[in-house]
């Protein structure tokens, strides 16, 4: 019998979804030129390893590509990005990052979402502690029955630009929405840039 690893059927669609990147990373590099061929071509990839999995693409200012594979949240899904992560090969120009991470610019960071903006100056929170998690509610500037759904989603996707996708999900407890008061600036809410100190 010839030697050698027999990979196990669970390690073999990451294997084959390594083998596909490096042999197409000229074509993945066009993500911004040839942008939807690109991006269908990845998740289909990416869904034959897991339908949960997704995944975003870009190159950050050191001239590195950034593949970030994330679970979007579901919790379910974590145990699929650190395997997918963990054989993921070493490709010479591309950076491969497990779950979305936290942004690196802080307070500067803002959204458009649903026609609507939302930034960090906009948001302060109260936490409470549940045990190996805290509780957040969150004061959003603007807040109404309105715009609540659109809101909710926007103020969610800055948590994971502040937090990271990872301790979102597991430092972060029940999470509630509520109108910032008009006080906010002289009240003992906190302000949203600081959530991250609090949870580390």
């Amino acid at each position: 019998m010839a030697g050698g690893r027999v990979p196990s059927a669970q390690a073999a669609p990451q294997e084959a979804f390594w083998a596909w990147f490096v042999q197409n990373t000229d074509f993945l590099k066009q993500y911004d030129t040839n942008r939807e061929p690109v991006l269908d071509e990845i998740g289909r990839r990416l869904h034959e390893v897991h339908e949960g999995l997704t995944f975003e693409i870009g190159q950050a200012s050191d001239g590195v590509f950034d593949f970030i594979i994330s679970a979007d949240g579901i919790q379910e899904v974590f145990p699929e990005v650190v395997r997918l992560t963990k054989a993921a090969p070493r490709i010479e120009g591309w950076r491969i990052i497990s779950f979305r991470p936290r942004a690196v610019d802080g307070g500067k960071q803002k959204l458009e979402y649903g026609g609507l903006t939302l930034s960090y100056s906009d948001l302060r929170y109260r936490s409470e502690d549940q045990g190996e998690k805290l509780g957040l509610t969150l004061f959003v500037r603007g807040l109404s029955e309105e715009n609540e759904t659109t809101l909710r989603v926007a103020a969610y996707l800055l948590l994971d630009t502040a937090l990271g996708e990872y301790d979102v999900e597991t430092r972060i407890g029940s999470i509630d929405l509520a109108p910032l008061p008009e006080d906010a600036e002289t009240s003992e809410l906190t302000p949203f840039k600081d959530l991250a100190a609090e949870v580390d």
